[in-house]
C-alpha cells in the first residue's frame, strides 16, 4: 500500500506540494488507496468462493491464503472507518516540524 502511495506521489499526483499541504495531499492519497485496497481484497475473495470438490487435503494452501485475504480485508475495513471516524489523525505542523525538516506554522 505505501509503495502505491510514494509511487503514484513520484508519479506527479503531489508534484512539488507547499510543506503544509504535503501531508493533507498524502492523506487523500492514503485514503483511495486504502479504499482500493479494500474493493481489490473483496473481488478477490469473492472470486475463489467457488465451491471445488477435491479432498480438503489439496485444498489447505488455499485455506490459508483466503484466510490471510479476509485478515487483511477486516484490517483494511478498520482502518478505513478509523480514518472516517477521526481516530486515526495526525497534526500535519506538528509532524513537519519534528519529522520533515519544516518549522511548525500556526
Amino acid at each position: 500500500m505505501l509503495a502505491n502511495l510514494d509511487g503514484a506521489i513520484l508519479r506527479g499526483r503531489a508534484r512539488d506540494p507547499a510543506p503544509n499541504q504535503a501531508l493533507g495531499g498524502c492523506r487523500n492519497l492514503l485514503d483511495d488507496t486504502v479504499e482500493e485496497r479494500a474493493r481489490v481484497l473483496a473481488e478477490r475473495l469473492a472470486e475463489d468462493d467457488m465451491t471445488v470438490q477435491v479432498p480438503r487435503l489439496f485444498l489447505i494452501e488455499d485455506e490459508y491464503q483466503r484466510a490471510m485475504l479476509r485478515a487483511e480485508l477486516e484490517w483494511v475495513r478498520g482502518l478505513i472507518a478509523d480514518l472516517g471516524a477521526g481516530r486515526l489523525d495526525w497534526d500535519e505542523a506538528q509532524l513537519l516540524a519534528e519529522y520533515g525538516g519544516y518549522p511548525a506554522t500556526e
